[in-house]
């Protein structure tokens, strides 16, 4: 089945174009409305399709491209190399009904790792007054010199899982608030893991306002494994730890794998 112009999210897409590709991604097992609208759902569906054939999907259907070509096949076109990410494994959930998983739970109480006295998170060292990155338990950042105060001392155990539980619902809703799509389990953990760790916000530099919401949500036709990979920096300098923890999260994001790269 031919197009006779591109589809893609901010072209100006020829109704009929549209149509043969929403018939197109229907026969491949996608879920589509096919009402010849090019919006969120039908860019989503391209982009998952693409992740079965290149390493960077672009959301564009050329009239001669390879998006195209593999669309037509008579076969349900599947992913044959270990190296590409699948779409995601699982069933997809409105996300306001999700919470972290427990290995979830366990993989981002590894990274934080437990501490239970105050520490400079950039330097890992214990400290004795309020500096900006002062950190306690898994990775709760003190907001101020009287927070300090209180907890100058030290903390037991029980403190720390509740300072955790308490600033994990924070981050949890911040997913729900921000991201307006359906998602699997893993992608719903992979997302908050990325928030808890990057802070929420409402800006480019915030989890709220980023090219990865935004991705998600359909809203933008960028790659999301570049997206999320672009969070690699602390205090300005790329970090190798973050480089790793950016693909640990892609490995549970896209195939329900929780172990540390």
């Amino acid at each position: 089945m031919p197009i006779k112009y591109p589809v893609e999210l901010n072209a100006t897409n020829k109704r009929s174009d549209v149509i043969t590709i929403q018939k197109l991604l229907v026969k491949q097992g996608f879920s589509l409305k096919i009402d010849g609208l090019c919006g969120n759902k039908t860019i989503n569906s391209i982009r998952e399709f693409q992740k079965r054939l290149m390493i960077y999907p672009n959301s564009y259907v050329d009239i001669n491209g390879k998006t195209l070509r593999f669309l037509n096949s008579n076969k349900m076109t599947t992913l044959n190399n270990s190296n590409f990410h699948s779409v995601g494994i699982g069933r997809k959930f409105d996300v306001t009904t999700l919470r972290l998983s427990q290995s979830g739970i366990n993989l981002l109480k590894n990274y934080e790792s437990l501490r239970l006295k105050i520490y400079d998170d950039q330097t890992g060292k214990e400290i004795s007054h309020y500096i900006k990155g002062a950190t306690i338990g898994y990775g709760y950042l003190i907001r101020n010199t009287s927070e300090f105060e209180e907890y100058k001392n030290g903390i037991s155990i029980s403190q720390a899982e509740l300072l955790f539980s308490k600033v994990l619902v924070t981050h949890e809703n911040a997913v729900k608030k921000y991201v307006k799509v359906n998602l699997t389990q893993s992608q719903f953990d992979a997302l908050t893991i990325i928030c808890y760790n990057n802070g929420i916000g409402n800006n480019s530099r915030g989890f709220g306002g980023s090219t990865v919401v935004k991705i998600t949500n359909g809203e933008s036709s960028e790659n999301l494994d570049l997206a999320w990979k672009a969070w690699n920096k602390s205090q300005g300098s790329i970090s190798m730890g973050l480089i790793k923890r950016r693909e640990t999260e892609l490995k549970i994001y896209y195939k329900v794998n929780y172990t540390r790269s």
